[in-house]
Parts: structure tokens; sequence; C-alpha cells
């Protein structure tokens, strides 16, 4: 579901309609799919609905504004069930997991124009994960809010320079 998704965005950027929409189709389908066999099999609620965050999440701003819309609230739904899924764990989870779900759902309500409960949450993301790259981004978020729609809360710490180091020293032995 991401691979299409990755490539629904290549095509619609690239002016492609019909590859477009063939992609997207799939993508949907395959990530509608990943969530619906939490039903049949939980354990795996938190792999489909990391690998659907993941996918909307970072590609939704990039696809058709016709779009955008339902992949912001198919991202918070998966958000949302992260949350639900950890509980009363929530705030035991790796800064990292809690960092993503929380920007997540904030840029959700931001891109899905709710200003208010943004501003709110963007707050919280600051007081709950101080001295993370989640708070900066978000203090720059307060302190500049234009530009907000432009910018992006999450995926803050994946791609830190040398944190694959380890893996990739062991594919060498």
């Amino acid at each position: 579901g991401g691979a299409e998704m990755y490539r629904a965005v290549r095509a619609h950027e690239a002016g492609d309609a019909a590859a477009f929409q063939s992609h997207f189709a799939k993508a949907k389908e395959h990530l509608a799919r990943c969530v619906a066999i939490v039903k049949e099999i939980p354990q795996y609620a938190v792999t489909c609905h990391a690998i659907t965050v993941g996918s909307y999440s970072t590609m939704t701003d990039r696809l058709p504004p016709a779009e955008r819309k339902a992949g912001w609230l198919t991202a918070r739904e998966s958000y949302t069930a992260l949350v639900a899924i950890h509980g009363a764990d929530f705030d035991k989870i790796p800064v990292h997991f809690r960092g993503e779900i929380l920007a997540g759902l904030t840029m959700a309500a931001q891109r899905l124009g709710e200003k208010d409960k943004a501003a709110a949450m963007t707050r919280e993301l600051i007081e709950k994960l101080p001295g993370t790259p989640y708070a900066v981004f978000a203090k720059r978020w307060l302190d500049k809010p234009e530009t907000m729609a432009k910018t992006k809360l999450n995926c803050a710490t994946c791609h830190d320079s040398g944190r694959l180091a380890a893996v990739q020293a062991r594919l060498k032995t």
C-alpha cells in the first residue's frame, strides 16, 4: 500500500492522471485491507495502523487537493487507533513513537482546518515532549502559524544521521 501510494504521488507530480488513479486505487485498497485484517488478527493492529499512518501522513500533502481531506481523515483514524491500542501505557512507549503519533494527530487537525484544535495540540506536543525535535518543530508552528500548512511535525527523527549505522555495519559482514 505504501509503495503504491508513493507511485501514485509520483504519477500525480509527473502529470500522469491515469497512472495516478491506478496506483492510488491500489494504495487505498491495500491499506484498507491491512486495517481490515486487524478485525480478524488483532495482534497485527499496531503494524497495520503504523503502515497506514506512515503512508498517508507522508504522502497526503502531495496528493491532488481533492484527495487530501480523505487522506488526513484516514490517517487520523489510524493515529487514534494507535493511541487507543496503547491505552494507559501510551506515555510509556518510546518518545519516537509517541512523537510520531502526537505530531500526526496535530498535523491532521491542522490539515483538516481545525485551527483551535491544532493550536491546542501543538501546545500539548511541546508540553509532553520537551527537548525533542517534535517540540522544536511545534514551537516553530506556534511562533509562525503561517508556516503550518507548508511544513510538517512528523518524521522528525526517523532519518537522523547515523541512525542506521549499526544495521549497515551488520549487513557488511
